[in-house]
C-alpha cells in the first residue's frame, strides 16, 4: 500500500532533474535512467522511498542525523548530494567512504 513520509527528500545527483520519467514495476527512473523517488499529490511515496527512509533512520540518522545535515563525526549528506551523481553516491552507501585527515581517521 501507500505510504506517507514527513521529511524532506533528496536526490542523489545535484545536477539533475529528480522528476520520476519512467516507472518500472514499481521503481522510477529520472530521465538519466537513475532511480529517483515519486510522490503523490497525496503525499504518499513509492515503496522504493519509503524503505529508503525506513533504511535511513534504522542505521544512518544516528551519525548523519535525522535531515541529513551531518553533525561533529558524520559529513552532511545533503551537501554531497549538491555535487555528486547517484552512481557515486550508491557506492558510498554500499561500501562506505574513508575520511583521512592529519587529526583522525574515520569510515563513513
Amino acid at each position: 500500500g501507500p505510504f506517507a513520509v514527513g521529511a524532506s527528500l533528496a536526490v542523489a545527483d545535484g545536477a539533475g532533474d529528480p522528476t520520476a520519467v519512467k516507472n518500472e514495476g514499481g521503481k522510477y527512473y529520472d530521465k538519466e535512467g537513475n532511480p529517483t523517488f515519486k510522490v503523490k499529490s497525496d503525499g504518499t511515496v513509492d515503496w522504493g522511498t519509503y524503505s529508503g527512509f525506513r533504511r535511513y533512520h534504522s542505521d544512518c540518522h544516528v551519525c548523519h542525523g535525522p535531515d541529513g545535515e551531518g553533525s561533529s563525526y558524520a559529513p552532511a549528506l545533503s551537501d554531497y548530494l549538491k555535487t555528486k551523481n547517484y552512481s557515486d553516491f550508491a557506492n558510498v552507501v554500499v561500501n562506505g567512504r574513508k575520511n583521512v585527515n592529519t587529526a583522525q581517521e574515520s569510515v563513513m
